[in-house]
């Protein structure tokens, strides 16, 4: 089984969940290549797809909302998994799709599953937009990942993919 992760991150924190995720993948005895999601021109190659993208303003970044929108068929015909990376436990996680407006994407490719993870969240390192944007968020700067739920996600894919 060839297992695609592939991801959109904007300060590298995203890509990180998607190394962690393939690693995980590949410890189950699959075989896994994990890409920038601007890297990926299409999915017909793989038997399965994790794909994930920073959240940044409510919604996924345009790389990973174009290798979807470009590649939805593919993607319908495969099992597909999605992940958001945010502020995670910030919105709820019934209802990630909506959250971050993926609703209409999510019903035309219709992914096993659809997970809000922790991300890194650092000031110093975004833009003054971005800075003007989340001056209202009263979350302290750090690292929102939780690796364990990141590799308990992983394996869960790969016990689904081994059924």
């Amino acid at each position: 089984m060839h297992v695609l992760v592939a991801s959109a991150s904007r300060y590298g924190s995203t890509a990180g969940l998607a190394d962690a995720i393939g690693t995980a993948l590949a410890a189950r005895g699959l075989t896994v290549d994990v890409f920038a999601a601007e890297d990926v021109a299409d999915v017909a190659r793989y038997d399965a797809v994790v794909l994930g993208s920073g959240v940044y303003l409510g919604r996924w970044l345009p790389s990973a909302l174009e290798l979807a929108e470009r590649n939805a068929s593919d993607l319908a015909e495969r099992p597909t998994w999605f992940f958001s990376a945010g502020l995670a436990g910030r919105q709820p996680k019934a209802d990630v799709s909506r959250a971050v407006m993926l609703a209409e994407l999510v019903e035309a490719i219709v992914p096993r599953d659809h997970v809000l993870l922790g991300g890194l969240f650092d000031r110093s390192v975004m833009d003054e937009t971005e800075r003007a944007h989340l001056a209202a968020v009263e979350t302290p700067d750090g690292d929102y990942r939780d690796w364990a739920e990141v590799e308990a996600w992983a394996n869960a894919i790969a016990d689904e993919l081994a059924a």
